[in-house]
């Protein structure tokens, strides 16, 4: 848990956007509620001890105020957390501002409505008109300070064992013996060591487990058709070999490849990186025509990059090619093996 603490402290966090928004609606829960429970106890003793106040225009224990200046004060300190007197004085000033702001706001365009006075509290010393005082605006200081080093490392570290827990299962789940859910289960791995959910970034393995995927979405659509399949590798065997692959042949499929045609664009970028007789091989021209093909959404473009990249040990390059090749690959089962009402294949 300290080098845990400490790593918050030294490394910025990434989430993807679906946890930072879990992130933060905690967040303003957390912050809401701590603000209605500090007013529920304050104006305990400010009224002497006699009754306690219901705070707040909700009917929950959160006051709104809280929930902004939380969120304000995690955007202008969190880069700033190494310094504890700058988060301290940056939520003095800001909240000092916004509590100074909205009160004044409310009560300008409300007819005198006033949701707090200073000038009826105790402990109101460098009161300003009854909407902020020196006391208010230290206690939020303090907040926030609270707010960096102990609700943001622990709402941090929630979210990042909960991503543990998903990683280890999707882990399981992608290594168990065939069957469709594992494709789904290996993509999402993969994805985990690309962004670093609940495991250390590897684009290694994540292009290694972006590849699996890819491959198993063709297993799920082989084993859909497999008698199919079969019959159509059959004749395809069967077939004389194709005519040599001439110059005037090349310049006519570069042609169409130009005018955007994916087929032959793929085609191409096949040939520039095997290459033959008539057509030497080119790492640079490959690229290029693999890269316009994979753009159209030609996933075995995209797969034949992410293994030049991955033979080249540019893992990132790779990762992000197979990830493209898996998700144009998943969707191409998807489809072709889709069934109707009556659970028999859309054809």
């Amino acid at each position: 848990m300290n080098m845990e603490y400490k790593r918050y402290l030294e490394e910025d966090q990434h989430f993807d956007r679906q946890t930072l928004m879990g992130i933060f609606a905690l967040l303003i829960v957390i912050a809401g509620c701590f603000g209605w429970y500090y007013e529920f106890i304050f104006y305990f003793f400010n009224g002497g001890g006699k009754e306690f106040y219901w705070r707040g225009g909700n009917f929950l224990p959160w006051i709104n105020i809280y929930a902004t200046g939380s969120i304000m004060i995690y955007f202008l300190t969190y880069k700033r957390r190494k310094n504890p007197l700058k988060v301290f004085l940056i939520s003095f000033f800001s909240c000092g501002i916004l509590e100074y702001f909205s009160g004044l706001g409310m009560y300008l365009l409300r007819d005198g409505l006033r949701c707090w006075d200073y000038n009826n509290e105790i402990l109101n010393f460098g009161n300003i008109g009854g909407f902020v005082c020196l006391r208010s605006a230290t206690f939020f200081a303090l907040s926030g300070l609270f707010l960096i080093y102990v609700i943001i490392p622990f709402i941090f570290y929630l979210a990042k064992n909960t991503n543990k827990k998903a990683f280890l299962l999707l882990k399981k789940l992608a290594n168990q013996s065939y069957n469709a859910t594992q494709t789904n289960a290996q993509y999402m791995l993969a994805r985990c060591y690309e962004k670093g959910y609940g495991i250390t970034k590897n684009y290694k393995q994540s292009a290694k487990w972006y590849r699996q995927a890819y491959i198993n979405a063709n297993n799920d659509i082989y084993k859909a058709f497999e008698n199919e399949i079969d019959d159509i590798i059959d004749e395809a065997l069967n077939e004389p070999e194709s005519e040599k692959i001439t110059p005037e042949f090349i310049e006519c499929v570069t042609e169409n490849a130009e005018n955007g045609d994916f087929v032959s664009q793929e085609y191409l970028a096949n040939l520039y990186w095997r290459g033959n007789e008539n057509i030497k091989a080119n790492d640079k021209k490959f690229v290029y025509w693999a890269e316009k093909a994979a753009r159209q959404g030609d996933y075995l473009s995209a797969f034949h990059l992410g293994r030049y990249y991955e033979t080249k040990r540019q893992y990132k390059n790779a990762a992000n090619w197979y990830k493209t090749a898996a998700e144009l690959n998943i969707m191409r089962r998807n489809k072709i093996t889709a069934r109707n009402s009556s659970g028999n294949y859309i054809k």
